[in-house]
């Protein structure tokens, strides 16, 4: 039993260093050059399916802790310091809890991997794939979006001086941003929207092309 712990603690830590480095790999997002698309959800995915929610939620913790340490997030509001590694710990929180749902709705969902071996582990469906990756892109898309639109652009914008947007866009400060809610909400969804669902739909995809294979593994 305690051999099993010390084999679970010890892939949580590989997974978060993993998270950490698959980290380094970003794609650009022009329209807000502040923002970069990276794949390091695909590990938290993979370490959940290995090892369950628990463990994938140390290694959320353990890759936030250990960007913080090497300098890689830096401070932009006082209000919360390193708002970047909140956000980005809610987001990965967010697409397990809807991957979650949606394996068990669309009953593709298994037991972690960790202890078990598939010689010949069951095929889901395709349209099943299609279900799950569409499910998590759409909710992980409709949840971010709504966070950006209602605190974290006007925290991150602002650092901390504004926390909501009915403030920000009454700033004349902050008027590139929008001055009335239409304006906002135009600004805000037109680069979050495809942001997210680009995210979502890269992150999905590259995880399903990976998942098989590690049902066929001895872990």
């Amino acid at each position: 039993m305690k051999n099993e712990a010390l084999k679970k603690s010890v892939l949580t830590a590989i997974f978060a260093a993993l998270a950490v480095v698959i980290g380094f790999i970003q794609i650009p997002w022009p329209p807000a050059p502040y923002l970069a698309i990276d794949f390091s959800e695909v590990i938290i995915l993979a370490c959940f399916i290995t090892l369950g929610f628990k463990y994938a939620s140390i290694a959320i913790v353990l890759r936030s802790a250990t960007r913080l340490l090497i300098g890689l997030t830096t401070t932009v509001s006082s209000f919360i310091p390193y708002f970047g590694e909140v956000i980005a710990i809610i987001a990965s929180v967010v697409i397990i809890l809807s991957y979650m749902l949606i394996t068990y709705i669309t009953k593709t969902n298994h037991k972690p991997l960790f202890g078990q071996k598939e010689d010949n582990p069951e095929k889901t469906p395709f349209v099943k794939h299609i279900i799950n990756i569409s499910f998590v892109m759409l909710v992980f898309s409709i949840i971010m979006v709504a966070l950006n639109f209602f605190v974290s652009v006007p925290i991150y914008i602002s650092g901390g001086s504004h926390i909501f947007f009915t403030t920000i866009i009454k700033d004349p400060q902050y008027a590139f941003l929008g001055t009335t809610v239409w304006a906002y909400t135009v600004g805000i969804v037109s680069v979050y929207l495809p942001f997210n669902l680009i995210k979502g739909i890269l992150t999905m995809v590259v995880f399903e092309l990976v998942h098989y294979r590690l049902k066929q593994m001895e872990i």
